[in-house]
């Protein structure tokens, strides 16, 4: 409705390392999917509209240089606003902000537990046009 919606959204990225050091994960590749509910504020009457969004989240990295990949699930949290070009269509900026633990990596196509889990927080910058279909 105008007021919420549910949301996915899909980001990859390639990441490399600038440096001279060769370590694990200098260069890798990071897919990332968000699925939430957005709740939008002054809609449906104001042309700009702002949002507040909140979900779940689960990315993966994967650098083939040394076969070795893994992935976290967590939560997703961001907003931004949607300027109306008409009602059922609108220009949309926002942020979004991930967070959640890395605690198995697959090396060689094994997979093993970390001892120590580590926190992966990313966070992304978004523009794009979004169709409410049912306006």
């Amino acid at each position: 409705n105008s007021k919420l919606a549910l949301y996915a959204q899909f980001n990859g990225a390639s990441v490399e390392n600038k440096t001279n050091v060769d370590l694990p994960l200098g260069s890798y590749d990071l897919g990332q999917f968000d699925l939430g509910l957005r709740v939008h504020f002054l809609a449906p009457a104001k042309v700009v509209v702002p949002f507040v969004q909140g979900g779940i989240s689960a990315r993966a990295a994967r650098d083939d240089r040394f076969d070795m990949e893994f992935g976290s699930l967590g939560f997703a949290v961001g907003g931004g606003v949607n300027v109306h070009f008409i009602p059922a269509l609108a220009f949309t900026t926002g942020i979004t902000w991930s967070v959640g633990n890395v605690d198995t990596i697959k090396v060689g196509g094994i997979e093993e537990s970390i001892d120590d889990p580590f926190r992966m927080t990313t966070a992304r910058f978004h523009v794009g046009i979004i169709w409410f279909p049912m306006r």
